[in-house]
């Protein structure tokens, strides 16, 4: 004779693995200031010295006229 099957609790389980929280996630650490694109600054450094920006020039050439 035959055994019938065990029986299982019906539902789901859980395959994800656990997140494992860093230490940085647990302590409110602050987020590094991000450093201005330099084509940006270029063009801060083009007006403070009283001159205009080159409207068909790329951005190369704007970053290194402002050098």
């Amino acid at each position: 004779m035959r055994q019938t099957p065990s029986v299982k609790p019906q539902g789901h389980f859980n395959a994800w693995p656990e997140y494992f929280h860093s230490f940085a996630d647990k302590v409110a650490q602050e987020p590094k200031m991000r450093r201005p694109r330099p084509y940006g600054l270029a063009v801060i450094v083009w007006r403070l010295n009283g001159r205009r920006v080159p409207t068909r020039r790329s951005m190369a050439s704007v970053i290194n006229g402002a050098r």
